[in-house]
């Protein structure tokens, strides 16, 4: 679902890494190159998919703006449009 909301998006997933927690279930992180199109500008996200319970997960998104001082608040408009997007599609998959 996240490398759909990615593409979606128009997003680049540059890693996915499993195993990260010791849940069996959800256990990814995903590393994600994310922008507007026109700007140059990127912001980097890392989105960590946790199961706490059988059937649901909690996924943490956070987001940086590498080799700059400030992001002009790119970072807080990146972690919201992934969220939205995710919810989307999981509304769509449970139909």
């Amino acid at each position: 679902m996240i490398n759909k909301a990615a593409n979606s998006l128009g997003w680049l997933v540059i890693r996915r890494s499993a195993n990260t927690s010791t849940d069996n279930t959800f256990n990814e992180t995903y590393e994600i190159v994310a922008g507007y199109s026109g700007i140059a500008q990127r912001t980097n996200l890392v989105v960590r998919v946790v199961s706490n319970n059988v059937g649901s997960a909690i996924i943490d998104i956070r987001a940086s703006s590498p080799g700059r001082r400030r992001d002009l608040g790119s970072n807080e408009v990146m972690i919201p449009k992934l969220a939205r997007e995710l919810a989307v599609l999981s509304q769509n998959s449970s139909m």
